[in-house]
């Protein structure tokens, strides 16, 4: 929903962009929990952007980064092949992200999470966005 109350429809390359600016911003002047909040949310909308260009809705998978980087992706694989080459790298740091992060930490103490863990989600993050949202973009993929 916008600001004005109107209906719109999520922009996910918009706002992983947006995300990745502030959780690197938030890791530079020390707010990791935050920093680890919004780098989970930079892939969950990478994910999202790509299984939408597949035409299918990321909305069923709410804020399931496991499920959207499995199910969700090979669904849209599956459905249009093309979009095979937009896959969520599957490094340590993505592994670390799969098995520690959710929308639940917004509500976490602040310091709760470690420097070592926000610089792992963003690094997850930063290779996230750049393997599917940047490259589906330079391949000509907009928005819906």
């Amino acid at each position: 929903m916008a600001i004005d109350g109107s209906v719109t429809r999520e922009a996910f390359a918009s706002a992983a962009g947006r995300h990745l600016d502030d959780a690197d911003l938030l890791l530079h002047c020390g707010r990791f929990d935050n920093a680890a909040y919004l780098a989970g949310y930079v892939v969950e909308c990478s994910l999202k952007f790509v299984v939408e260009a597949a035409g299918l809705s990321g909305a069923p998978y709410r804020h399931d980064i496991v499920m959207l980087s499995r199910e969700a992706l090979n669904l849209a694989c599956l459905l249009t092949p093309t979009v095979w080459r937009y896959q969520a790298p599957q490094t340590p740091e993505m592994t670390d992200l799969h098995s520690t992060w959710n929308p639940s930490l917004r509500y976490s103490r602040t310091g709760e999470v470690p420097q070592s863990t926000a610089q792992r989600f963003l690094r997850a993050a930063y290779d996230t966005y750049a393997a599917t949202t940047v490259q589906a973009i330079l391949d000509g993929r907009k928005e819906a």
